[in-house]
Formats: C-alpha cells, structure tokens, sequence
C-alpha cells in the first residue's frame, strides 16, 4: 500500500482514502502488536525467565508491558548497563539479563507515589562508540523516581521512550483511581505535614556534574590516587569522604542496614551538629540570584569544558562543573586589557595584565538565564540560536566592563519574577 500510495496524486480524493486506510490498518496493527506483547503466553514466558522468583500471577496484577531499556549510572553518564524492565499493574521489575535468556531482579519499585519524567537536555543523550570513526550513539532519556530508588533510562527512538512514558503513566492513574481513598488520604497527610527526608529515594546528583564536595567546597583529586566520591542516601548530594562518615536508618529503606548520609542531613535528623572548622573551607561564590548569565564554555588552552556565571559583581567566575558552588577563579571584567570575539568561531579572547584567557561556545552550548520577555522574543525571530546566545555573552560582557547591567536584566530584589530558566 506504501507504494501504491507513492503513485497517487498527493491531493487526489483516492491518495486520501488510500492514507486513511493505511493509517487505520498500521493503528490495528499497532494495538495486535501491543496485545501479543502483554499476551498470557508472554506473561509465562517471563515467569520462567524469572525462573519463578517472582509471583507473576497475583489477584489484580496484570502484565502491562515488558522490553529492553538502558540504565544509566547514577554516578557517571558514560556508564550504561542493559536492563530488562517489565511493567505489572500494580509494580515495575528492574532486571539484568542472564545467560540462557535468564532475568535476575535488580529491584522491584513499588507503584505508590511513583512519577516518570522526559529528561530534557536541551539535547539527545549521546554516548562515544568505541570505534573512533564511528559516530556516537544518540539515547533518549526518561526517569522513573518511585520511593525504593530513582533510575535513569534511555531509549534509541524518541517514540519508545514516549511508549514507555505512556504506559507508566496509564498504569500509575489507574493504580492510583483502584486506591483512590487511601491515596487521598495519603495525599492530604502530605499536604498538611512538611515533606520529611529519607521517605523515598533521592535523585543522584551525577558525579560529572560536580568537581568540588556539595558539603565543604573542598576540590575532589583527579590525579592517580583519585579522592572517593559519595552521595547521600538522604538528599543524593555528591559528597566527600570526610563530610559523609555517619550513618542513618531512612524510612524507603528501612529493611536495610543502615546507609551513609551527609554530613548535613545527619545534622537535621539528629540535631547534633559535627565538630567542623569550616572557617578554612573555600567560600561560596555561586549567587543564582545575582546570576546574569551561566553557560558552559571549552577551555581552548586545555580543551576541557568549564562552567561561566556572569554575576552583578561585573565579573566572569569560573567553575570545574555545573554544580559546582566554589569556583576555581575569577576573570574582573572592568580590569581587562582588551575582549575580543569572533563571531565565526564562538571564540572570546580575555586579556589581564598577567594572563589571557581563551573560551569557545560549542555547538552543543547550554545556557541560563533570569527569564526575559526580550530574549524570548528575540529567540522566536533569530535564525541561530547559538548565533544568537553568543552575541548576548559577548553584550552582556562589554557592559560588564563599564559596570552596567544589560537592559533586559531586572535584579531580582527588584522583581517578583520567578526566575525561570532556559536552556539552549
């Protein structure tokens, strides 16, 4: 029928009625698709793959939808396991799979409280393939953060990821309208009572977004003995060694041993603070509040990719990271020597009287800033983005120079924006 329809005048009545029963038989056998998949035949084909470790049939427990799914690391991005994910009506499975077809359960996350996000990037996952020449694989990213733990999933289609959105959305609302009044219950209890930490899993902060400990400031080692990073079982801060030496018990994961918390957390649990000289710490130099610009930046000297905040203090403040809340120094822009831009390359040139510095915009440039009606509309009307965000960086820094702030820029003490962000 595709090719009969090739032949067809676009806009004669028989290219039309021809669509109409070609887009009609692919929905039936999308749905045949759907139903073989979630069959009684499947569902005893997993029950035997999970070698009857698992009750798969259960008084209102219906098998909803099964497949291949990527996790990827809590702790770095590059790190991607394969998973098997099967979805019931009342919980989700996370699996690894075995030699002879075999799934071992990794996980069994409960339906209650649980919510699934699009994991917006400003940009596919992509992941280096092993062969150089090779182009890198692109992942379409989701999250699922139910109250045993927070996993991040990718996907190779755009529409698988917006299937399995989909179905775990379907099964949460039903799950949800099955146990309306406990849920309402649960949902008023919640309103009424402040959200107390350690109820449910945290989200991990990913370890390539921090360079520095969350807790102290103080810079992990990368050179050959690398210092150990931790995150808190609590909040899911990424944390040193030294701010993360207590343990506690947490209610999403009580039937465990005790976990490893932050520093912070074991403070507000237990309201005995820890014996800490914080006075030599390195002081805090991120101000989202005070924040004009922030964006990441290539190094082109060493070729590493930095982290910019343009603040009101008129000066450029350099991170390791994207989390980072301590920089790594300073750029006074009134004290410049001389600022160059080239527009073809992205590339800004920064003279001091002792040092140049040298940064680029990458293709893959992410941006933000205090919402702005102006920008808004300038972004409906520009033909390149990227184009677009550089040319405000380099604005933003030659007033910066003078001490003046851009026009569309409004303090927040001055305003009751709110402060939202884009991301280019």
């Amino acid at each position: 029928m595709k090719t009969y329809l090739k032949y067809l005048d676009e806009n004669s009545a028989e290219h039309k009625h021809t669509r109409s029963i070609h887009d009609e038989l692919d929905r039936i056998a999308g749905r045949c698709e759907e139903e073989l998949l979630i069959s009684p035949t499947q569902l005893n084909e997993l029950k035997e793959r999970l070698d009857n470790k698992f009750e798969c049939f259960k008084e209102q427990r219906k098998l909803m939808w099964h497949g291949q799914v990527k996790k990827v690391s809590p702790r770095r991005h590059a790190d991607i396991a394969q998973r098997y994910m099967i979805l019931f009506s009342d919980c989700i499975l996370v699996c690894s799979e075995e030699s002879g077809r075999k799934l071992e359960i990794k996980r069994e996350l409960s339906m209650r409280g649980i919510t699934i996000d699009v994991v917006q990037t400003g940009r596919p996952f992509t992941v280096p393939s092993s062969d150089p020449q090779a182009n890198p694989t692109t992942y379409y990213q989701f999250r699922v953060n139910a109250v045993e733990k927070s996993y991040e999933f990718l996907v190779e289609k755009e529409s698988e990821r917006e299937l399995w959105v989909k179905k775990i959305r379907q099964v949460t609302d039903d799950y949800n309208n099955r146990n309306q009044a406990t849920e309402m219950r649960h949902s008023i209890r919640q309103q009424l009572e402040e959200p107390q930490p350690g109820t449910r899993a945290p989200i991990w902060v990913n370890d390539v977004d921090v360079s520095r400990c969350q807790n102290c400031n103080n810079r992990f080692r990368t050179t050959i003995i690398l210092s150990r990073r931790h995150h808190c079982r609590c909040c899911g801060r990424c944390v040193c060694g030294s701010c993360s030496t207590k343990k506690l018990t947490l209610e999403y994961c009580k039937t465990e041993a005790d976990v490893r918390v932050c520093d912070t957390c074991y403070t507000s649990f237990t309201g005995h603070p820890l014996a800490k000289n914080s006075s030599i710490w390195p002081k805090t130099t991120r101000h989202v509040d005070q924040t004009i610009l922030f964006g990441d930046f290539r190094s082109v000297s060493s070729g590493t990719l930095v982290w910019i905040a343009l603040q009101e203090d008129f000066q450029l403040h350099v991170f390791g990271a994207k989390l980072d809340e301590a920089e790594d120094y300073c750029i006074i822009l009134s004290d410049l020597l001389d600022l160059q831009f080239e527009a073809e390359t992205r590339k800004f040139e920064l003279k001091e009287t002792t040092k140049n510095h040298s940064f680029a915009i990458d293709s893959n440039h992410q941006i933000t800033y205090p919402k702005s009606d102006f920008i808004d509309e300038q972004l409906k009307t520009t033909d390149s983005k990227l184009t677009f965000y550089a040319n405000l960086w380099h604005e933003a820094m030659q007033l910066a120079r003078s001490t003046t702030l851009p026009d569309w820029y409004i303090r927040k003490r001055d305003s009751t924006d709110s402060g939202v962000s884009n991301v280019g």
